[in-house]
């Protein structure tokens, strides 16, 4: 799933489209079967440093990405919380003194 922001035009929307908050199952092959959870600030690409393994049986399973305004977040399955962090540590993500409200 993307978030995408309000400039985006829909008849041109492909896979380079930008957008702000990526989450959702990147499955290819054998090897890779994990989440995806990437922020997107000042054009740069943010990807969640840890490793968040998804389910890989036949059921349907709910995937949740939740925000927090302290600069937390969450990664549940199947409402079990699976990961959780600080934005900052574990995408790499150091806003300016002024966005921190400092």
């Amino acid at each position: 799933m993307k978030l995408l922001s309000g400039d985006v035009e829909q008849k041109k929307f492909g896979g380079d489209t930008p957008y702000s908050i990526m989450f959702g199952l990147d499955i290819c092959g054998y090897s890779t079967k994990k989440v995806h959870a990437i922020l997107t600030y000042n054009d740069t690409n943010h990807l969640i440093k840890k490793d968040v393994p998804c389910e890989t049986d036949q059921l349907t399973h709910v995937y949740t990405f939740i925000l927090r305004p302290d600069a937390t977040y969450s990664i549940l399955i199947d409402y079990v919380e699976k990961q959780t962090g600080s934005l900052y540590k574990d995408l790499g993500y150091s806003p300016s003194k002024e966005n921190q409200g400092s």
